[in-house]
């Protein structure tokens, strides 16, 4: 120091008494995964990390299964910026979004039409009293309540 509470810092160095370090990125080599150091000034950095990691020094890789993108009961594997799905079998597709399912295989019960979609799968035309994906569900017409004024169904039959 020339004046009290004037010190002349070598360079890289800098503040009041010349403990600021103003090449951290240089020095400490603080960010990880091939990051982007930048000096922020006394003796403080900031990290631009690559796609797939976070954190203050990008430490922390992006879990990209977290977000669930396999379907149909696909199992995930994480990878650096990236995932994979291991679909089961009947599907495929990124995400296993396509059924390779096809009407050759006969999918529609209970007498169900198939008719097979421009997107590789297949789509099933239930018959009255069914329902669902394959026409797998019957369909209970009680359930809506048809019936007025006080009656209700019993086995077919209607009970005042």
């Amino acid at each position: 120091c020339q004046l009290p509470w004037q010190c002349n810092c070598k360079e890289g160095w800098g503040g009041l008494y010349c403990n600021q370090d103003l090449n951290y990125c240089t020095n400490h080599k603080p960010c990880q995964n091939e990051a982007t150091c930048t000096n922020t000034g006394e003796g403080s950095y900031t990290c631009t990390c690559q796609p797939g990691f976070f954190g203050k020094n990008c430490e922390i890789e992006t879990n990209e299964c977290e977000s669930s993108p396999c379907k149909n009961g696909g199992s995930c594997k994480d990878l650096v910026n990236n995932y994979s799905c291991a679909c089961p079998q009947g599907f495929y597709g990124e995400n296993c979004e396509i059924s390779a399912m096809r009407c050759a295989d006969g999918p529609c019960f209970n007498g169900g039409t198939c008719v097979e979609t421009d997107a590789g799968g297949y789509s099933c035309h239930c018959p009255t009293g069914f329902t669902g994906s394959n026409c797998e569900k019957r369909i209970d017409k009680c359930s809506s309540s048809p019936c007025i004024n006080g009656t209700k169904v019993l086995r077919g039959k209607k009970e005042v």
